[in-house]
């Protein structure tokens, strides 16, 4: 099979099928009515595209994503823009963090995953930061965690606290 990553076309009956807000059944990938391609349908040596699932036609724009489009279509037309987005450095890192990461790339240590919810010392760090900056006192091993992201950190909190029909203000 020759599979090609393309957008859907919206005409297509799978993007048709597949409305924003509509409900799909637990356990099933598509809506229903939707037909889903099977062995017989697509004979081996059958040229076919992998869709995505109908459920990815429910998502919203990521808004980053199109912030980042339209910062492009103004440069592009000529159009001084100053990014004040996280992430996009306008300077080199300082000689000491530059010194910093060289010296524990070459500790054969590091060269491993961390623990999945953090390192000991940095928990114990943003716990002390609490205390000394706000009075609050936390225990770095039961209720610190650390994440790779803020978005990742969210999602995750929301999908351990928050079931079907919930509601999160």
């Amino acid at each position: 099979m020759n599979f090609e990553n393309k957008p859907i076309d919206k005409d297509t009956p799978s993007a048709q099928d597949t409305t924003p807000g509509q409900k799909i059944p637990p356990g099933q990938d598509t809506p229903p009515g939707q037909d889903i391609p099977s062995e017989k349908n697509n004979p081996p040596g059958h040229d076919s595209v992998i869709r995505p699932a109908a459920r990815m036609e429910l998502l919203p724009e990521y808004v980053f994503g199109r912030l980042n489009a339209e910062k492009q279509r103004r440069r592009a037309a000529g159009i001084d823009i100053i990014d004040f987005g996280m992430g996009n450095p306008d300077m080199p890192a300082s000689s000491n963090t530059v010194d910093k990461i060289h010296q524990v790339l070459d500790d054969e240590k590091a060269h491993r995953y961390s623990r999945a919810i953090g390192i000991p010392h940095l928990l114990r760090a943003v716990a002390d930061h609490y205390k000394s900056g706000y009075g609050v006192d936390l225990d770095s091993e039961t209720e610190i965690i650390t994440t790779i992201g803020s978005k990742e950190g969210l999602s995750h909190l929301s999908l351990a606290l928050l079931g079907p029909g919930d509601r999160c203000v």
